[in-house]
């Protein structure tokens, strides 16, 4: 009986440790997936802040990239949430906002620091208002080389590959209070494939959404 108790316990201690995140918070107060409110989108893109934040390391895209990615966002958000999606606000937005470099924890350890709205700011365009903003920021795609075989074995060559990472920071802002209710850093990656590199591009943002949208207050489609 004892040991059957212990087993438990470890296996218990086990799935917690196994679903700490520290590199996403969402504030507790969200947790129910059930909050109704429409969504928009907003990056953070240094055309429209650098003068303000000179020092800051903003996003940076390759033209091809940044066309996936602007074309991306609005569409696999609708894909991995059942909330509603309003459409993406101007990216000239920021400048009319009053935005500051944030901190924001992640644990007592860990803390994220973002270009961000001011605590209190309304969020919303001339025409596009909703409850709740997903801000994307500090997004960049990587590639690095990966070698893969050989093993030191004769006969065995060692064959070099090319892996593309994306990253990138977020806020997901509540306008009913007007301030942030999560954030956080999410990456995804894949194997590059140079002869079709559209369809990598697009699976590395959607893995990187469904990574938010599990930690947020939106009901996600992949349960």
């Amino acid at each position: 009986m004892l040991k059957n108790l212990i087993a438990l316990l470890f296996i218990l201690l086990f799935s917690i440790s196994c679903t700490t995140n520290n590199t996403q918070y969402l504030v507790s107060d969200y947790n129910n997936k059930s909050l109704e409110g429409r969504i928009s989108v907003l990056t953070i893109e240094l055309n429209y802040l650098y003068d303000e934040f000179p020092d800051y390391i903003f996003g940076a895209l390759r033209p091809d990239e940044r066309k996936i990615f602007d074309q991306s966002l609005e569409r696999l958000l609708v894909k991995n949430t059942n909330a509603s999606i309003a459409g993406t606000l101007n990216k000239s937005l920021v400048q009319q906002l009053p935005m500051e470099q944030r901190i924001f924890e992640l644990n007592k350890s860990t803390k994220l620091e973002m270009v961000a709205p001011s605590k209190g700011t309304l969020v919303k365009g001339e025409e596009l208002e909703t409850r709740f903003v997903v801000i994307f920021d500090q997004f960049n795609f990587e590639f690095t080389q990966i070698e893969t075989g050989g093993g030191g074995y004769a006969g065995h060559e060692t064959k070099v590959q090319t892996k593309l990472n994306f990253e990138t920071k977020y806020i997901i802002w509540d306008n009913e209070i007007k301030d942030a209710i999560a954030w956080g850093s999410v990456n995804s990656d894949d194997i590059f494939d140079a002869q079709n590199p559209g369809p990598i591009y697009s699976s590395l943002i959607d893995k990187a959404i469904n990574k938010i949208i599990r930690k947020s207050p939106f009901p996600s489609r992949n349960i």
